[in-house]
């Protein structure tokens, strides 16, 4: 799978996907850092990315826009140590990946 990683998730993460080979990028790194919310769902859907974000605003977004592209995942987690959050994006994708 290919991510794309919001400005409010660490960084770490891009390299924690790429450990389970899954293709991902940090806005930071690709001169998006200060880029509207719009701006980077267009970047996702361009390169068919998945954007994970803890930012609630891309849910609503994509829902008034009516377009099935990109997916999100919404990460809302008290516990934001990476690889927590690499084992719960992990468990989430083997529970959709089997429909």
């Amino acid at each position: 799978m290919r991510f794309l990683i919001n400005m409010n998730v660490p960084r770490n993460l891009v390299t924690l996907l790429k450990a389970y080979n899954h293709s991902s990028r940090h806005v930071g790194d690709i001169s998006m850092a200060r880029a509207e919310d719009n701006a980077i769902i267009e970047e996702a859907k361009k390169n068919k990315e998945i954007i994970i974000t803890h930012d609630l605003d891309y849910g609503h977004l994509l829902a008034l826009s009516g377009e099935s592209a990109p997916s999100v995942i919404i990460i809302r987690i008290r516990n934001m140590q990476m690889e927590y959050v690499l084992e719960k994006i992990l468990e989430a994708l083997s529970k959709v990946e089997k429909y």
